[in-house]
């Protein structure tokens, strides 16, 4: 088992040529989670690179020891589920849970959106995680939010609110550069008490995230029409199966077949 005497002045004391795989197997095997082993596993194997790098051992005895898959259990979230929060949630969230819906974009992209990226027809963003950079139409549902969006707190932030207390410059995190600027860990965090807070959820194993706001955001476009192909577009997946994965949990769509696009040109410029 993974122990040595203590105290130990640096790492550079630790029996490393001692260590096999099978004590890390059984160490990983003694905790309680797949999730916690996972996390762990990595942990161990960036360590041991570094202690053959600094030449204490000459192989890494993580590599022969099994990965394990951590199989993420998705609760979709409907739409009486989405209105059930929507009821609780302050009016910041409210309007982050409505534009990921609407947009299919990430949160921390939507958190990261500033008024100038909207030139009024359009939203220009860049996708953090892959670098895709989107100008999306600015449909009538997202005019009417953008416009509620817009309220008398001074921010350069679509989506903002007023901290309950306000740090001055050297105290705040250096991820934030505006006061009412919301990071991605609070919008998390905010939603999980609403979501405590929410009958429609109590006793639920398992309860659904923000991120799901774009899967139900997903399965409502394509039950207006959208195709797999627009919609991986416009969520910025790499592929439609991953688009398909996102809508599973949700009715599928009757696809429309035999449509003349020669006769019909308009239909695809409709949906967007």
């Amino acid at each position: 088992m993974i122990k040595a005497e203590f105290p130990l002045t640096t790492l550079s004391d630790y029996p490393w040529p001692a260590l096999t795989t099978r004590d890390i197997a059984l160490y990983l095997k003694s905790l309680p989670s797949d999730s916690m082993r996972q996390q762990y596993r990595a942990q161990l194997h960036a360590l041991m690179k570094w202690a053959i790098n600094e030449g204490h051992i000459e192989r890494n005895p993580v590599a022969d020891t099994g990965d394990p898959r951590v199989v993420r259990i998705r609760v979709r979230l409907t739409d009486e589920g989405y209105e059930a929060i929507y009821a609780l949630a302050a009016p910041w969230l409210r309007n982050l849970m409505y534009l990921i819906r609407l947009t299919l974009q990430r949160p921390e992209d939507l958190l990261g959106l500033c008024w100038e990226a909207c030139t009024g027809q359009q939203i220009r963003i860049e996708q953090g995680k892959t670098g895709t950079r989107l100008a999306i139409h600015v449909r009538s549902e997202i005019a009417t939010l953008l416009a509620r969006c817009r309220d008398d707190i001074a921010s350069p932030y679509v989506i903002h609110r007023i901290p309950g207390r306000i740090k001055s410059r050297q105290q705040r995190s250096q991820r934030r550069d505006h006061h009412t600027q919301i990071l991605r860990t609070q919008a998390s965090r905010a939603f999980t008490a609403v979501l405590k807070r929410c009958e429609f959820f109590s006793g639920v194993q398992n309860p659904t995230t923000l991120y799901e706001c774009k899967s139900l955001g997903a399965a409502q476009l394509r039950q207006q029409g959208w195709s797999k192909e627009l919609v991986q577009r416009l969520a910025g997946h790499r592929s439609v199966q991953m688009t398909e994965l996102y809508a599973r949990g949700h009715d599928a769509p009757f696809d429309l077949v035999g449509l003349n696009p020669a006769k019909d040109p308009g239909h695809t410029e409709a949906l967007l």
